[in-house]
């Protein structure tokens, strides 16, 4: 009978939709993931692109015989359902009931005992923590807590905290925090100070890295004067006047660079572009002390 054998078939055609979804779906998540602790900072997100898979279903829903309204919302409930990690990539496409089983991907990170960037696996599932929160129907929220470990020194794990919420995925957490790769011709005393300031920046809290920015102007001063007592404006006059004239005319003055922080800092201005500038003129004023040979004289 044509009724039966159109219902049917688009019975056959949301099977098949559906299968598609769950199919792709543990793929794409692993992506995301691979993206989110390679590439993110703390308290940076990345959103699953499901974009393909509803077109696809869209598609579907307007070709049933009734035009179905309800054909792409059941389809799209799989993408609310409740993820769970697999044991190896064969195990993704087999979750049972509502759920979505993926394989956390291979990432590559810095390795603070190797000092370079190595793979880093995912250690077995049993060794990962998951919280789960219902917020309605087959909506979750849900808490990773992942292990890490280099494959090349086997030392001990790097720890992510990572939170979905639906289809988004927020980087909450990580032990040991973040490491920056600082430029060489940043004093390395001071690079502390630099690093910190990044790291901060990274994580939303700009002002606190203006703040580590100035710190480290300040405590670069204090190390190469023979009279580190001094109160800043007298170190950066002491500092400026061994420097040559031409140079200062040509390069970032460090005078410029903690008076315009200081500016901010006392306005509370968490400036993302005085942030930027700062950063790249402490480099462009290092880099030029260093392709010129001048060495710092320790006196005022």
């Amino acid at each position: 009978m044509p009724g039966v054998t159109m219902g049917l078939r688009d019975y056959e055609r949301k099977v098949s939709c559906r299968d598609r979804i769950q199919g792709e779906l543990p793929s794409l998540i692993s992506y995301a993931f691979r993206q989110l602790l390679e590439n993110k900072h703390l308290y940076q997100k990345i959103e699953i692109d499901v974009s393909g898979l509803m077109l696809e279903a869209s598609a579907l829903s307007k070709s049933t015989h009734h035009r179905d309204k309800s054909f792409a919302d059941e389809c799209f409930e799989i993408l609310d359902w409740r993820w769970h990690i697999a044991n190896k990539p064969t195990e993704q496409t087999n979750g049972t009931g509502n759920e979505i089983l993926f394989y956390l991907p291979t990432i590559k990170i810095y390795c603070l005992s190797c000092d370079r960037i190595e793979a880093f696996n995912a250690n077995s599932p049993k060794n990962h923590a998951i919280l789960n929160h219902l917020i309605s129907r087959n909506k979750w929220q849900q808490i990773f807590a992942l292990e890490y470990e280099c494959q090349s020194c086997k030392g001990l794990p790097t720890i992510f905290m990572v939170r979905r919420n639906e289809l988004k995925l927020f980087l909450e957490g990580r032990s040991p925090i973040e490491h920056v790769e600082v430029p060489k011709v940043i004093p390395k005393e001071q690079r502390k100070y630099y690093s910190g300031a990044i790291i901060a920046h990274n994580s939303g809290q700009t002002l606190a890295g203006l703040f580590l920015l100035r710190t480290f102007v300040e405590q670069y001063l204090r190390s190469v004067s023979p009279n580190p007592e001094l109160l800043v404006d007298d170190l950066v006059e002491g500092y400026m006047g061994q420097l040559p004239l031409d140079f200062k005319g040509k390069f970032p003055s460090l005078g410029k660079i903690y008076s315009e922080l200081s500016g901010a800092i006392h306005k509370a201005e968490a400036s993302v572009d005085l942030f930027d500038k700062t950063k790249n003129n402490l480099i462009k004023h290092f880099d030029a002390k260093r392709i010129f040979e001048i060495h710092d004289k320790k006196k005022i």
